[in-house]
């Protein structure tokens, strides 16, 4: 593509990041890095307007597949242990996303692992703000857990988890 071509189209893409950062600022949404995510996705695909179905689909499959990464970690963690817990969920999740890439409509895989990682940057990074401090029920389930479990069931679970018999214990 020629520079007399290719200009218009960093033009509008400079324009559309910088009125969103203006809206961004006066809603108070601190998601910034949303565009620049989606942006470079779009040219991953090849840049055709055809193909934006399936990057639609794929950020909101990575999304998804980031929630159900929260979901499933904590049987995994306790069926495999606080070491492998988590990465075999995802080693789990990752391999589900590599073999979608074998459909028609699901196809594009830098966009589940770029929203995944969105995600975690804006639930885990601090950049959810207050909208993350007022809604965590709706994003974490491990929030939902600690939310609407009995606290006497969750502090059994704890203490024998933890408890351990004065055999067991080391004296040094």
């Amino acid at each position: 593509m020629t520079f007399k071509k290719f200009l218009p189209v960093g033009l509008m893409i400079a324009a559309v990041a910088t009125l969103y950062v203006i809206v961004a600022q006066y809603l108070k949404v601190s998601a910034l890095w949303v565009p620049f995510i989606s942006w470079p996705l779009y040219f991953i695909a090849g840049a055709k307007p055809s193909r934006l179905h399936k990057e639609v689909i794929g950020l909101i499959g990575g999304v998804i597949f980031a929630y159900l990464t929260l979901v499933v970690v904590v049987p995994f963690t306790g069926i495999f242990g606080g070491v492998l817990g988590l990465p075999l969920t995802v080693f789990l999740v990752a391999l589900i996303i590599v073999m979608l890439e074998l459909t028609d409509w699901f196809e594009l895989a830098p966009a589940y692992f770029f929203s995944f990682a969105g995600y975690f940057a804006y639930v885990f990074g601090g950049f959810g703000g207050q909208a993350w401090q007022d809604w965590d029920w709706v994003i974490s389930p491990q929030c939902l857990e600690k939310r609407f479990w009995k606290k006497r069931v969750y502090t059994e679970q704890l203490k024998k988890l933890f408890s351990t018999k004065k055999d067991d214990k080391l004296n040094l």
